[in-house]
């Protein structure tokens, strides 16, 4: 089997993490520049690739491993979560080839829109109200952290069920998905 090379996604996500980067900013900011700081991470995903789910993305929906059953992906992405950029969802959802549906609040380069119901593969984003991502390589702190609530809207479980049970879409969404 050939292998894809997957997109590097916990050394793009670490210092956007509002629990991750804490714990290494001061060794790595006290002694290094920006520069370096990207050169060693970009070290360390080297070793991180071999157990980040991301390097597996690639054949989660198609030209999967030995052995893996066919399956579809649901992909519920909180928008400027604190703990993992939305950023990284795109970018996971484009490697798997996986649908945005419609109607997105803004369009995510690289992703299809599909309409409601859809049957197979997509990504919801959910907007929490939470105002927008920093510009600079660092987490979201205002407002509430959309990450632990991401399934909490009412729409959310009759959602996920039928997804589970049929296969298809069809988020109760009045327009883009938000918590009501």
């Amino acid at each position: 089997m050939d292998r894809k090379l997957a997109d590097p996604v916990y050394s793009f996500l670490l210092q956007r993490n509002s629990g991750g980067w804490d714990m290494f900013s001061g060794l790595f900011e006290a002694n290094y520049g920006p520069l370096d700081v990207q050169r060693c991470l970009a070290l360390m995903q080297l070793v991180w690739d071999r157990a980040e789910p991301s390097g597996f993305t690639p054949y989660v929906l198609s030209d999967r491993l030995p052995g893996t059953p066919p399956h579809e992906v649901l992909m519920m992405v909180a928008r400027n979560d604190h703990q993992v950029s939305m950023l990284a969802g795109h970018q996971m959802a484009r490697t798997m080839g996986v649908p945005l549906l419609a109607p997105p609040f803004e369009p995510v380069y690289g992703l299809d829109t599909v309409d409601r119901p859809h049957t197979g593969s997509a990504m919801i984003e959910v907007d929490f109200g939470v105002p927008d991502v920093p510009d600079v390589n660092r987490p979201a702190t205002e407002g509430v952290d959309p990450h632990t609530i991401i399934f909490t809207p009412s729409w959310a479980p009759s959602t996920l069920h039928g997804f589970i049970s049929d296969g298809v879409v069809d988020a109760a969404c009045t327009g883009a998905c938000d918590p009501e």
